[in-house]
């Protein structure tokens, strides 16, 4: 009984390696039927006025406005930014989301140091984030594709709310220094801010703008800054629409991205499962042989 015990808890493990694997951050990388919507370029127009969190209070002024830094097209969040503790951008052109399978941006992180902090995607009218805001919640997963495509799947750090120690809530990504291009965030990794890890994003949620709520220790954009841009939606029921800002030459291609390793994103879906198969494949086998000699 012992030794049948052993055998079904390896087998157990070896499933569970297959479903790690099929449960990995997808990105349209890694999958040419995943569309690639970019609906926020950071242009003019793109984002009708900012709420800051220090004063409580929205600026009509949008990307025009001293809390940020605009340049060429990008939002750089730099130490002023980090005064206002958040900010909240007000756009119509995120209601698509709900219908993706994540969102996600472009990054560029000059400041020489790793950066936490949250994206956020906000239900409410004036973008305040302390209402109906969604963040990546605590040990949920997300990913990195840098700029030479190589792919990072990282899992966000547990977090419980300051006065309820036994509420999980929403918790931060990490942006390495250094890091340059885009992060991408599964629907199913959000949760209400400040809320438990049930508080997931509604189906029928009317995104009316993103947010950015850094959690670092308050001096981390002293020496630089945070480029944000063409925030995006990615899914296979999603309308494509400016796709090769974000997969450049691979929206025609459909080159895989790679990971440290030197696998493509499918190639090291495939050779992971593989594995497991191999070691269910294995156990089985040792089962096999002790049964006929336990027999002899």
């Amino acid at each position: 009984m012992k030794k049948t015990a052993v055998i079904m808890l390896a087998l157990m493990l070896a499933l569970a390696m297959c479903t790690m694997s099929l449960a990995a951050v997808t990105t349209p990388f890694d999958d040419e039927n995943l569309n690639v919507n970019v609906a926020v370029k950071m242009d003019e127009g793109d984002v009708s006025s900012l709420f800051v969190g220090t004063a409580n209070d929205s600026d009509p002024l949008g990307l025009k406005s001293p809390w940020i830094d605009t340049y060429e097209g990008v939002v750089y969040l730099n130490s002023t930014s980090r005064g206002a503790a958040w900010l909240g951008f007000v756009t119509d052109k995120l209601t698509g989301v709900t219908e993706a399978d994540g969102f996600g941006f472009y990054a560029q992180n000059n400041t020489g140091k790793e950066l936490l902090l949250s994206m956020v995607l906000s239900t409410d009218a004036a973008c305040n984030l302390n209402n109906g805001s969604y963040a990546i919640g605590s040990n949920k997963e997300y990913a990195l594709v840098d700029k030479d495509g190589n792919k990072t799947i990282k899992t966000a750090p547990e977090k419980t709310h300051p006065y309820d120690s036994t509420l999980v809530v929403h918790s931060d990504i990490t942006i390495p220094a250094g890091f340059e291009g885009h992060v991408f965030i599964p629907l199913t990794s959000l949760q209400l801010v400040w809320g438990g890890p049930d508080d997931a994003l509604p189906e029928d949620a009317v995104i009316t703008g993103f947010g950015w709520m850094p959690s670092d220790d308050g001096t981390a954009y002293n020496d630089g800054d945070l480029g944000i841009d063409n925030i995006f939606y990615y899914g296979a029921d999603v309308t494509a629409a400016d796709a090769e800002l974000i997969l450049g030459d691979d929206a025609s291609t459909g080159e895989k991205p790679t990971d440290p390793s030197g696998n493509t994103g499918d190639v090291q879906l495939w050779v992971e499962i593989t594995a497991a198969a191999a070691a269910i494949v294995a156990v089985t086998a040792v089962a096999v042989s002790r049964k006929k000699k336990s027999q002899e």
